[in-house]
């Protein structure tokens, strides 16, 4: 009886391990449908303050998500809240009405995206 409580335990904790490390090594990218895009907000900081530019063409929405498409990034942590470079906010509106912001920040080599934060591998 020990020994089938043993396996079984040794078991789980093997299929735990498989699974973060599937998990872990996973890649994502933001998957945001343009055509319901009607302004992007960028906030960046530098040594005087912080700069502020707001996004409502189409065309520029359609070039900026294409290179936040392009951008790749894996290996989640827990997000501490320390310092951030670029802050973006994605206000998007569905056909009904209802309105929605999606929003992540970005630190130098950090993708932050609610309490998770994510290593970039590519941009």
């Amino acid at each position: 009886m020990k020994s089938k409580k043993y396996i079984f335990s040794l078991l789980l904790v093997l299929i735990l391990i498989i699974i973060y490390l599937v998990l872990y090594n996973k890649t994502y990218h933001i998957k945001i449908n343009t055509d319901n895009i009607y302004e992007i907000q960028v906030q960046t900081s530098d040594a005087y303050g912080l700069n502020t530019k707001s996004m409502t063409n189409a065309d520029e929405i359609n070039v900026y998500m294409e290179k936040v498409k392009n951008m790749k990034f894996t290996h989640p942590k827990f997000y501490t809240g320390k310092g951030w470079v670029t802050a973006v906010d994605i206000k998007t509106k569905k056909k009904n009405g209802t309105e929605w912001t999606y929003q992540y920040t970005i630190t130098e080599d950090r993708i932050n995206i609610g309490s998770f934060q994510y290593e970039i591998i590519s941009q």
